[in-house]
């Protein structure tokens, strides 16, 4: 494609390009490559057609032109075909608050695009439902990603995002302002399926959220985050809207803080955090976010309705997570406070966290034998140490229950939780055995041999419960 090209059916090649994008996308095969040639600049009213391909538009790198796409003129963007976007300038509507829109198809910005102006981009269409939703993004500074769209309309299916490269080179992960968000859902609509999202290394964020941002953005599947980048806050619920069941897990990166909840309301589900790689600067909660002004907590909480599960390793390729209780931001009004705020709970961040509090909030702990250290000892000592260096925030610091379930499990295999069940996974000719230990350490067997499986939680008979699962070789 160029300036000085054709839309003739006798052109289509170097020496004979194309002159318009829904020309070449008429001619292009399905799973075929347009090159750019030239500077090409659209005006605010153009509109992208859709021919049900999936194509490749890339730059053509035989001279010293920068082949580049230019939609600053426009208002919003729908690309109606899948596209992988290579080599190429992209220009964004200069507005970062206009918006670009995947329409449902497949979208991928590869590293090798150099992106002008900060976008919005949606997985999902301007104005209609789509079946589902896919997102890759390597490139370029981004106001918000969303799995889902806006306008009320919905996706029938999942969504699917996966981020890295330099994404969001410009943000500043100790900032709490709204400035770069990642949403699996939309901001609003329904998401009737599960939403994923992949955070890989070199992507930045100051909120990740594994639903939507208001409330009214629904997510009536699972949402799954799984993150190696750098983040202010994740959060495995939505910000304002409704979802279901939670997974977050960290492998690698950088985070200060970390939700398995929703951020400005309760939910209805339960919710999975697993720690194993990277750094969490401040706090982990299995649930979600209350705030804490001058004025001190506010009437009602947010709160799960479910199980909140919090769980420690195991180790990745022999490296471990680091926790950090020594956090303290000085450079905000945090200071008025009197302590650091660097807490590890199972359940939401509240006054107190009794689960008569909370309705059935029930929360559980898991450590598997990871390198949770503290004064030289690894492990549950490591991490009971740990705890007690830790500073509840807030609240009567006497009635706040950082679990009700504490889980230890030994080298050898595995354990993680969701809802009232733990699931069980020795390795390789491995076996485990459950067992309850009470308050003067003594014990009792729950069970034998277990294999890979299912295990249900043993009833609260008290406020806080410890099991201890010893894998031994068959």
């Amino acid at each position: 494609m160029s300036n000085s090209g054709s839309d003739d059916v006798r052109c289509g090649t170097y020496e004979k390009p194309y002159l318009t994008l829904n020309y070449a996308l008429s001619r292009v095969k399905d799973g075929g490559t347009i090159h750019i040639q030239d500077e090409l600049v659209y005006a605010a009213n153009y509109t992208w057609e859709a021919h049900g391909k999936d194509v490749i538009i890339t730059g053509d790198d035989r001279d010293a032109t920068v082949e580049t796409l230019d939609f600053s003129a426009m208002s919003d963007l729908s690309i109606n075909d899948g596209v992988t976007f290579r080599n190429i300038k992209l220009i964004y509507p200069t507005n970062e608050h206009k918006r670009i829109f995947a329409e449902g198809h497949k979208l991928v910005i590869e590293s090798t695009v150099d992106v002008v102006n900060k976008g919005q981009l949606l997985g999902g269409s301007r104005t209609s439902d789509v079946q589902s939703t896919h997102l890759e993004v390597y490139s370029g500074n981004y106001s918000s990603i969303y799995g889902g769209t806006t306008n009320n309309h919905n996706v029938t299916g999942d969504t699917h995002i996966i981020v890295g490269g330099n994404v969001n080179a410009a943000a500043d992960v100790t900032s709490h302002s709204y400035s770069y968000c990642l949403y699996g859902a939309g901001y609003n609509g329904t998401v009737s399926g599960n939403t994923y999202i992949t955070v890989q290394k070199g992507a930045k964020f100051n909120y990740v959220y594994g639903g939507g941002e208001s409330s009214t953005a629904i997510v009536k599947g699972s949402t799954n985050i799984e993150f190696a980048g750098q983040a202010m806050s994740i959060y495995g619920g939505s910000k304002e809207g409704t979802n279901a069941d939670t997974h977050v897990v960290m492998t690698g990166g950088q985070v200060e803080q970390i939700f398995g909840g929703c951020e400005k309301t309760s939910m209805t589900g339960n919710t999975d955090v697993r720690v194993q790689g990277g750094t969490v600067l401040r706090r982990i909660y299995g649930g979600c976010y209350n705030d804490y002004s001058t004025s001190g907590w506010a009437d009602t909480a947010n709160v799960v309705t479910g199980y909140t599960s919090v769980t420690f390793g195991p180790e990745i390729d022999g490296k471990y997570a680091t926790l950090n209780t020594d956090y303290k931001d000085d450079s905000t009004a945090s200071d008025w406070l009197g302590m650091d705020d660097a807490t590890y709970y199972a359940v939401s961040r509240w006054q107190t966290n009794y689960s008569s509090e909370s309705g059935s909030e029930i929360g559980v702990f898991i450590v598997n034998d990871c390198d949770v250290e503290s004064n030289g000892n690894k492990g549950l000592a490591g991490f009971t140490d740990f705890m007690d260096k830790t500073i509840p925030f807030l609240g009567n610091v006497s009635d706040t229950k950082p679990y009700h379930y504490l889980v230890n499990a030994t080298l050898g295999g595995e354990v993680t939780s969701m809802g009232a069940s733990l699931y069980i996974k020795p390795d390789s000719g491995y076996v485990a055995t459950i067992k309850r230990i009470y308050a003067d350490k003594s014990e009792n067997v729950l069970a034998t041999d277990v294999q890979t499986g299912e295990y249900q939680l043993p009833a609260l008979e008290s406020e806080q419960v410890e099991l201890k699962v010893e894998f031994s070789k068959q």
